[in-house]
C-alpha cells in the first residue's frame, strides 16, 4: 500500500542530526521518568546526553518539545505492530478500533505526560500557521481510510488527507476528553470516537449515492 505520508530518503547529514534529536529525547525522558518532568532543568538534560547547553536549545527550545520526540519515537517504533492491526481485519470500524485499543493502553502509560506533550504540539501548529499534524500518525490514519475507499466502504473520491486530518483531531480531543477524569477509560473514549467518525463517513457515503439518483 502507498504511503500517503512517506518521508524522502535522509542524507547522511540529515540522519546525524535526527540520531542526535533521538539521544537527547531519550536522556530527557529517563530524566523525567527518574526525577519528574517538573523538576528536571534543561542544563541537567544537556549533562545527561553529555552535550552543550547550546547545543540541545539549538534542537529543543524547551522540555516539551524533548517531550513530544520522544513520543513521536515510540509511534515510530510500534508502527509493525500498528500496521499488522491495520491490515488483518476486514473493515474500517475494526481497524480503527484494534488501533485505538493499542493506543489506549499506551495513553494510559504515559498519561501524566500527555497534558504537556498534546498542548505543545497544538501550540506549535498554531505558532507555524499549519493546524494539520502531517506525521507518521497521520499518515497512517491515510492508508487506512484509502484502503477502506478501495474496499468501496467509503466513496471512491473520498479525500483520505482531509479525512485523516478529521480522524487525527477526533483522536486528540477523545485523549482530552478523558485525561481529567477516571468515569470513562481511554478505551471507551475512543470506541466512541471511532463509532461517530465511521458513522459519519458512512452517512456521506449515502448521502453521495442519493445525490446521483
Amino acid at each position: 500500500m502507498e504511503d500517503k505520508n512517506s518521508l524522502p530518503a535522509l542524507n547522511r547529514r540529515e540522519r546525524k542530526r535526527y540520531e542526535m534529536a533521538d539521544k537527547l529525547a531519550c536522556a530527557a525522558f529517563s530524566l523525567f521518568e527518574r526525577d519528574s518532568f517538573e523538576s528536571v532543568t534543561m542544563e541537567q538534560i544537556a549533562t545527561a546526553a553529555d552535550v552543550s547547553r547550546g547545543t540541545l536549545y539549538n534542537y529543543f527550545p524547551i522540555k516539551e518539545a524533548l517531550l513530544d520526540h520522544y513520543f513521536r519515537m515510540e509511534f515510530k517504533g510500534g508502527v509493525d505492530e500498528l500496521l499488522t492491526v491495520g491490515t488483518q481485519l476486514p473493515t474500517l470500524q475494526a481497524t480503527l478500533l484494534g488501533l485505538f485499543d493499542v493506543f489506549a493502553g499506551w495513553a494510559a502509560d504515559r498519561r501524566r505526560y500527555l497534558p504537556l506533550s498534546i498542548a505543545y504540539g497544538i501550540n506549535r501548529r498554531l505558532l507555524d500557521g499549519n493546524v494539520s499534524s502531517r506525521d507518521e500518525l497521520h499518515g497512517l490514519f491515510a492508508n487506512i481510510l484509502a484502503a477502506a475507499v478501495s474496499r468501496r466502504e467509503l466513496p471512491l473520491d473520498a479525500d483520505v488527507i482531509q479525512l485523516a486530518d478529521y480522524l487525527q483531531h477526533l483522536y486528540l480531543a477523545a485523549i482530552w476528553r478523558w485525561l481529567p477524569t477516571d468515569e470513562i477509560s481511554p478505551k471507551t473514549q475512543l470506541h466512541l470516537m471511532v463509532k461517530f467518525f465511521v458513522s459519519a463517513a458512512s452517512s456521506q457515503k449515502n448521502s453521495n449515492k442519493k445525490d446521483s439518483l
